[in-house]
């Protein structure tokens, strides 16, 4: 790990930590960095020196996947899961876990033990579903946001989170996007939960989900939260992938009829975690996102998740707007990097909504429809 004073153009430290699965790291507002390295959340002064570190509870085998501070406190929070079993089957428990600046664990959230997913006539909780905490950050206002992706309808968020028998408050999930008939913690499918969570006692204030659909809306499909981050002011900006279908509420651009609107997305919630945007960038899955000053910009990649370069049916072909190089993404694996500009919030040229190619009247047949072209005081 290195790291650079960006104003100066200096390196202040370069040093090694234990490889992870999947590496994150997060900086606080004394300059400490907090990393996962190996299976452990650690936290290094300006100079590279380890602070602390601290192997966060997990039954069976210990998955950390995400990290985040809080700039006023300095609470780091690591999330993740255990891939355990419950007796009979594999079962991914999820965690979130919150330290102070000393290392010193302040609250945990699930973490159940795997041994109680037994049915509620023998004395357990009935929790059979699929958890993975996937991604967690900062709001800037003493809180985090914390993402679960769930396989199956019976999950451990629809529980209070420090005792899975007592069923969750209900005004957490209250006034929740697609809460009816088709939608949520039905069924063995793939639904992502996100949580607005108070720092410094691990308080659940406010939830909600998203799943994609089938069949008309009737049937839940999988729909997969991949990552966050929150501008400071209240909006928080999710990016991921659907399986098939996707919430759309004032899309980034209108897709065709025939055109299959699953695949990477981004969505924009408010500070009650209401969904204010919602729309897709596909084909593919969108796993990083990032705010700064208005913009937001999402990457991923193009295509399935085979790990197979192939083409792209045209039909599926993502044409890009203001694209540097090529017209269309059309390979399986392409890498893609995606720029928004919140008006708040679809993307705008001077002040007007822009127009995509996809709103412009062209056909199926176009192959290369024309960019917008953008004024010259555009970014």
């Amino acid at each position: 790990m290195t790291i650079i004073d960006a104003a100066n153009d200096k390196t202040l430290a370069s040093f090694p930590v234990d490889q992870a699965d999947e590496p994150n790291f997060a900086i606080d507002s004394d300059g400490a960095v907090v990393a996962i390295a190996g299976k452990q959340l650690v936290r290094c002064d300006t100079r590279g020196q380890k602070m602390w570190a601290v192997t966060p509870p997990a039954h069976g085998d210990n998955r950390p996947r995400a990290c985040a501070v809080d700039p006023k406190s300095g609470i780091a929070v690591i999330v993740g899961y255990g891939m355990t079993h419950t007796g009979h089957e594999p079962w991914k428990d999820p965690y979130a876990h919150a330290y102070d600046r000393t290392g010193k664990l302040l609250w945990t959230l699930w973490n159940n033990p795997p041994k109680e997913p037994a049915d509620g006539k023998y004395g357990g909780t009935g929790l059979m579903a699929d958890g993975t905490a996937h991604a967690v950050c900062a709001t800037g206002d003493g809180r985090f946001i914390i993402t679960v992706v769930h396989d199956g309808g019976n999950a451990v968020t629809t529980r209070d989170p420090s005792d899975a028998r007592k069923p969750l408050d209900t005004t957490i999930f209250a006034g929740a996007f697609q809460n009816g008939p088709g939608y949520g913690m039905k069924g063995a499918i793939n639904t992502s939960v996100c949580f607005r969570v108070e720092a410094q006692k691990g308080t659940l204030e406010k939830g909600s989900w998203m799943c994609a659909w089938v069949e008309n809306h009737q049937r839940a499909n999988t729909l997969r939260m991949e990552n966050c981050v929150s501008d400071g002011n209240g909006t928080t900006s999710v990016s991921g992938a659907s399986a098939s279908g996707l919430p759309l509420v004032k899309p980034w651009f209108s897709p065709r009829p025939e055109e299959y609107t699953g695949g990477g997305f981004l969505a924009a919630f408010d500070a009650n975690m209401d969904l204010i945007q919602c729309g897709p960038w596909h084909p593919g899955e969108m796993n990083a996102v990032a705010t700064n000053g208005g913009i937001v910009t999402i990457g991923g990649r193009a295509g399935g998740v085979s790990g197979k370069k192939k083409p792209i049916p045209p039909a599926e072909q993502l044409r890009l707007v203001r694209p540097v190089g090529q017209q269309v993404i059309n390979g399986e694996g392409d890498a893609v990097i995606v720029i928004f500009r919140r008006a708040d919030l679809p993307l705008t040229v001077a002040g007007k909504h822009a127009k995509s190619q996809y709103d412009s009247g062209e056909t199926a047949a176009d192959e290369n429809p024309t960019p917008p072209t953008p004024p010259e005081t555009a970014p």
